[in-house]
């Protein structure tokens, strides 16, 4: 009696960056492109948006990354400067006061971003 799979043959394949790139239209070229990141962001600035989107509270992130609060604000300061001059994302117009309903709104659509561009975490993923 013959095995059940006896009539198959396995076949291993690879695909690389330079071979779908060889052949710019296939569909498998596609499985390398990604938009590039327009941020900049630095890694600790990733690495708290990272724990950010797992729905950690500030004082948890600065535990994780072993910081203070007040530096996690700094990071926060800087990765709302850079969504605002890079991203398109414009501060409300009650920016200037910041009540906790308005930090939580304007860290929900930071998220948000984050959510719909994940290029912006990658960690040393070069700028174009």
């Amino acid at each position: 009696a013959r095995p059940p799979n006896a009539g198959t043959r396995r076949v291993l394949m690879s695909l690389a960056r330079d071979d779908a790139r060889a052949n710019p239209g296939s569909t498998l070229s596609f499985l390398f492109l990604s938009p590039p990141a327009k941020l900049g962001l630095a890694g600790a600035e990733q690495n708290m948006i990272a724990l950010a989107l797992r729905q950690l509270s500030d004082e948890e992130i600065a535990l994780q990354l072993d910081c203070s609060r007040e530096y996690i604000r700094k990071l926060w300061s800087r990765t709302y400067d850079a969504l605002y001059a890079n991203a398109g994302l414009t501060p409300d117009a009650v920016s200037k006061t910041q009540t906790p309903g308005h930090r939580r709104e304007r860290r929900r659509r930071a998220l948000e971003f984050f959510r719909l561009h994940p290029e912006e975490l990658r960690p040393g993923g070069p700028l174009r």
